[in-house]
């Protein structure tokens, strides 16, 4: 069986590396702007370009964090004696915006962004600081929201909030400057520092912008900012609630958030857009019927997806091949291991099986699907049916694409995914690429029409094919039935003239009786096939596992984490290592998997915390090969396949390299 690999968020990049982020937070004791010092502020004569960058590397130059062409009053800048004339601040500038209207900001270079909310009444308010790599990092401060993820990496050009008045702040403006220190802290206790930024005119020193209430001057905005998304993108403006889908190149509302769950979406999947962006796209159909999606087992034991509501004309299932299976269900919004989103074979399974027709050819991934292979760094976004693959780094950060949100699928197994796979080797191939993002409106990634899903090819009857088979055995049973009722018909005529003659024709009633018997084991063919039609719902259903583990002593706790990873009996994975179930306020936690098998073993892990944040594990090292020291089992664990109790086991670390322990089931 090939190996599954289910929901690793990881990407090594698009041919490219990643920018170093930082697994931790640190927030630092809360400083006012620090008091003004004697510091002269440089002579510089108005749009001086100055000769020297001051030792910035390329790296280190910023946009202005404002959309293409915009331009903005610098209204106090570096060593002005109001507020920047402090350690933090004394380099950094401000650039007006409305007060009356929420200006949308864009990531202004690229790096690591830390958003830092916790205080939005003092210091810099609302604030992100993106960390450039060499000690130091951009910093953009005031905003009223921000859309972008904490230690998220990002792209200049990428949407990341609204402006606004948060902290020391006296009118709507963006505050903007170049710091030294930890990003991850916020910008009080950075170290002010020039900035080279970018505009339309050239580049220029944060010292040599002319900034003034009255007298500053407007810069003009070189950034090429993010204008559009493939179809399947989830998006929603920054300035409303509205959710829209992005279908063949139009924006379908989706009306309410009943009909987003019931199609299996997720908000995690939902990208901010500006409004210039959400009105280029035209107005499609709004989607404001509950929809529907569920894979099932039928009794052939083969994986079904099942897509659209009951009452709706083009609901359809579909077969799911057992190549990635579990990774082209979570496109669709489906856990595997929960019942609810993977049935298994019943009796009343035929009810759905017959109300949704059946599709022609293998189910794949869902629009707006990301996708990775096991051994390639390139990353792709499925659209129009097809395997897009995105070009550079910025290009899959730019649209708000996460990480943490690609599936990795079997490597090589495009081809057997997708009627169309693109290339970016040549400029005409099928490519995402960062110049095709600036434009506006719908985009066309030259996707033809065969990749497209095609409701004319649903197949009328390939399903009830087994149901046909019972209907086929009958018909020749009427066909011999009438035909020895003509044989009497012709013998009996022939005897009643010998009758008339010979008056006791004893001999002759024995042919009649004997066609008689004839008959009887043609009745008895009608009764051999009825078991056959009536052993097709009795195929064994697939067993199960369950597995629950109870907190020490039952007490409840604030959050229970289970994680784990299942290994078939051959050795090969059914899923890698991941977060599987979390509860909350609960003193037990319980997971069950359809579709296990003798051999099999899943090793998992909970981790649970109480009220006062103390968290602990089901397992406590040390455990050491070959000792006696096998782990501490905390809590109860118990499993069961099929209502049959099996074993639960502590476990080492599998690598070797820690003495850390969890737990293991496995299956008899």
């Amino acid at each position: 069986m090939k190996k599954i690999f289910w929901l690793i968020g990881m990407l090594a990049g698009c041919t490219i590396e990643w920018q170093p982020t930082h697994q931790y937070y640190t927030e630092g004791e809360i400083e006012e702007p620090s008091a003004p010092v004697a510091e002269a502020a440089p002579e510089s004569e108005p749009g001086d370009q100055p000769a020297d960058l001051g030792g910035a590397n390329e790296g280190a130059i910023s946009q202005l964090p404002f959309a293409f062409g915009q331009s903005r009053r610098c209204v106090q800048g570096a060593h002005d004696p109001f507020s920047h004339n402090g350690y933090s601040t004394r380099y950094d500038l401000d650039l007006d915006t409305s007060n009356s209207e929420d200006e949308e900001i864009y990531v202004p270079v690229s790096g690591v962004a830390y958003a830092h909310q916790n205080n939005p009444e003092i210091n810099f308010g609302r604030h992100v600081n993106i960390d450039l790599g060499d000690g130091t990092y951009v910093t953009i401060a005031h905003f009223k929201e921000i859309f972008l993820h904490d230690g998220a990496p990002v792209a200049a050009g990428q949407l990341m909030g609204l402006e606004g008045c948060t902290g020391f702040c006296t009118g709507d403006h963006v505050h903007f400057g170049r710091h030294r220190g930890a990003a991850w802290e916020e910008a009080q206790h950075g170290e002010s520092i020039p900035v080279q930024v970018q505009t339309e005119n050239g580049v220029w020193s944060s010292e040599s912008f002319v900034c003034g209430l009255e007298n500053g001057q407007s810069y003009r905005s070189k950034l090429l900012e993010i204008g559009t998304h493939p179809n399947g993108t989830l998006v929603k403006s920054a300035h409303a609630s509205k959710t829209y889908l992005l279908d063949q190149g139009r924006r379908r509302w989706i009306t309410n958030q009943d009909v987003f769950w019931s199609r299996g979406y997720d908000f995690q999947d939902v990208i901010m857009v500006s409004d210039e962006e959400l009105q280029a796209y035209p107005a499609g159909s709004d989607l404001d019927q509950a929809g529907g999606v569920f894979a099932a087992y039928d009794g052939n034991q083969e994986l079904w997806l099942f897509v659209g509501h009951e009452s709706q004309t083009d609901r359809q299932r579909q077969r799911v091949g057992r190549l990635d299976w579990p990774a082209v269900l979570a496109s669709w919004g489906l856990n595997p291991a929960d019942a609810n989103d993977l049935r298994p074979y019943t009796v009343n399974s035929s009810s759905f099986f017959a109300q949704w027709p059946p599709y022609q050819g293998w189910a794949t991934f869902r629009d707006g699907a990301l996708l990775t292979q096991v051994s390639s760094s390139d990353v792709l976004v499925v659209s129009d049916g097809a395997a897009v693959p995105i070009e550079t780094w910025p290009a899959f950060l730019q649209p708000g694409f996460r990480p943490d949100r690609i599936l990795t699928i079997e490597d090589g197994s495009l081809d057997y995914h997708f009627a169309v796979v693109g290339s970016c080797a040549n400029a005409s191939g099928i490519c995402l690429r960062a110049g095709d993002l600036h434009q506006y409106g719908s985009l066309d990634l030259g996707v033809p029409a065969r990749a497209r899903p095609q409701p004319e090819v649903i197949l009328p009857d390939p399903e009830p094919e087994p149901e046909s088979e019972p209907e086929v055995i009958p018909e020749p049973e009427p066909e011999v039935i009438p035909d020895p009722e003509p044989e009497p018909e012709v013998i009996l005529p022939d005897p009643e003239p010998e009758l008339e003659v010979i008056p006791e024709p004893e001999p002759e009633p024995e042919p009649e009786v004997t066609p008689d018997p004839e008959p009887e084991p043609e009745p008895e063919i009608e009764i051999v096939p009825d078991p056959e039609p009536e052993s097709e719902p009795e195929p064994p259903a697939p067993s199960y596992l369950s597995v629950r583990w109870t907190t020490p002593f039952g007490v409840r706790a604030e959050r229970i984490t289970l994680s784990g990873e299942y290994t078939f009996a051959d050795g090969s994975l059914g899923f890698f290592w991941h977060e599987l179930k979390t509860v909350h306020d609960a003193a037990e936690i319980a997971i069950l998997f359809y579709g296990a098998a003798a051999g099999d073993s899943f090793r998992f892990s909970v981790e649970f915390a109480d009220a006062n944040g103390y968290v602990s594990w089901s397992c406590i090292g040390p455990y050491v090969t070959g000792t006696n020291q096998r782990g501490t089992l905390q809590g109860s664990a118990s499993a069961h396949v099929d209502n049959q109790e099996v074993n639960v086991q502590t476990a080492g670390d599998p690598s070797g390299q820690t003495t850390g322990c969890g737990l293991i089931v496995h299956l008899p």
